[in-house]
């Protein structure tokens, strides 16, 4: 046999692996969070999601009467002569088939006031 073939080991003492392991926890212990910051920063987390699910309103229901479909009627044909944007008259007209809907369950989207698959489609499709 010839020396060239030999390999060459290095003999790792267990003690400086123990020491290099040691090292390496205390490296992220450092790097952790103390736990009564940890607990504060969860107690803040979940009083910012709680106020964030509770502050949110509920949703309005409005309730529409006779008077309000005659107003809507008469805003949307006002609406239609003065020549405003289409997003105007698209919001003026959704109002008027919401208020429509709710007073004389008609839709004025629909074919003979029906409401179809095309006309709930149009509406949502605008909102």
């Amino acid at each position: 046999m010839t020396n060239d073939n030999l390999e060459t080991r290095q003999e790792v003492n267990p003690t400086d692996n123990l020491l290099n392991e040691l090292a390496d926890m205390k490296r992220r212990m450092d790097e952790m969070i103390p736990v009564d910051k940890y607990s504060e920063l969860e107690k803040q987390n979940k009083k910012l999601l709680n106020d964030f699910v509770n502050a949110r309103p509920a949703p309005k229901q409005e309730i529409y009467k006779k008077e309000d479909l005659d107003t809507a009627s008469r805003q949307l044909v006002e609406l239609g002569k003065k020549g405003v944007t289409n997003r105007e008259y698209v919001e003026a007209s959704l109002r008027h088939r919401n208020i429509s809907l709710e007073i004389t369950g008609k839709d004025p989207y629909g074919q003979n006031g029906q409401k179809s698959p095309e006309s709930i489609r149009s509406a949502e499709f605008f909102q």
